[in-house]
């Protein structure tokens, strides 16, 4: 879907005309188009720029005037930081994203996002990538969590004495935790809401007093333009691994749920890994 631009409802025999078309008097016949009548100075803007599908379009202010240009290591994105990221006028479901927008989009070195909403990369022409996006979550990282990650998922049954956290659930049951003296966790539900842009759910925690933390879910990004999609430097939404338990026969922690990943262009090239998996559970404790 490109950019399309029409006038207001209040504009007279302009209403819900695209630019450009012979407006009608109130008889319903063309009249031309400078004698046309305006909308009332207080009515909603003629013109909104748009870009998208049915499962996300997003509507900005106006269109994008300047491309966006990553040749150099970027600061990470945090999308939480409303500066970052473009002002919309409406999302597909009153969806909490961050946006950035450009004409067009260009991206030679890592980008890494984290902060609690998912990304979405919007480009009127084209997006072009030959460097990673990063919006999986990693232990060892600060923040571990890609943007979008662990958002609020149903939870399952926690493991008792000493048994392993469950892995976290999306559009698929986790896998169970193992069970040694006691019983292994059972995971939470499978999403609801898979119809919307969203991160992968996180595992659960082991049970012990030297236990393994289980591994954040991966984050969600969209990328949509207007023209064309080339992806050459790979995406990585994938779930971060449980910890495995420490001593005091403690149990480990469950991996995170992958994430999600989507594409929206008339014409798209991918030519490198796209990655939204699942991770693995760590080991228990024998001590």
């Amino acid at each position: 879907m490109l950019f399309r631009s029409r006038f207001g409802e209040l504009a007279g025999g302009s209403s819900n005309r695209c630019v450009g078309e012979q407006p009608a008097n109130d008889a319903g016949i063309d009249v031309p188009i400078d004698v046309a009548i305006d909308a009332p100075p207080d009515a909603p803007p003629d013109a909104q720029a748009c870009l998208g599908s049915a499962f996300l379009t997003v509507c900005l202010h106006s269109a994008p005037a300047a491309p966006l240009m990553i040749s150099a290591p970027a600061p990470v994105i945090n999308t939480d930081d409303q500066g970052m990221c473009t002002p919309t006028l409406s999302i597909t479901g009153n969806a909490n994203y961050c946006v950035i927008a450009a004409t067009t989009i260009s991206i030679d070195a890592k980008l890494r996002a984290t902060g609690s909403r998912p990304l979405v990369l919007l480009a009127s022409d084209a997006i072009t990538t030959g460097a990673l996006i990063d919006v999986g979550s990693h232990r060892g990282q600060t923040p571990e969590t890609g943007a979008g990650a662990d958002p609020s998922c149903v939870g399952g049954t926690n493991p008792t004495n000493g048994g392993g956290g469950a892995g976290g659930s999306f559009t698929g049951l986790g896998g169970p935790g193992g069970s040694s003296a006691g019983l292994g966790g059972i995971p939470g539900a499978i999403a609801s809401d898979i119809a919307t842009l969203r991160g992968g759910c996180r595992g659960q925690d082991g049970q012990g007093s030297d236990k393994g933390l289980g591994g954040h879910g991966g984050g969600a990004v969209y990328l949509i333009a207007g023209n064309r999609i080339t992806i050459g430097g790979g995406i990585n939404a994938a779930g971060e691994g449980g910890a495995g338990g420490i001593g005091n026969a403690s149990g480990a922690g469950g991996g995170g749920a992958g994430g999600m990943i989507g594409l929206d262009a008339p014409t798209i090239n991918c030519s490198s890994l796209l990655l939204a998996t699942g991770a693995g559970g760590g080991e228990g404790s024998d001590q």
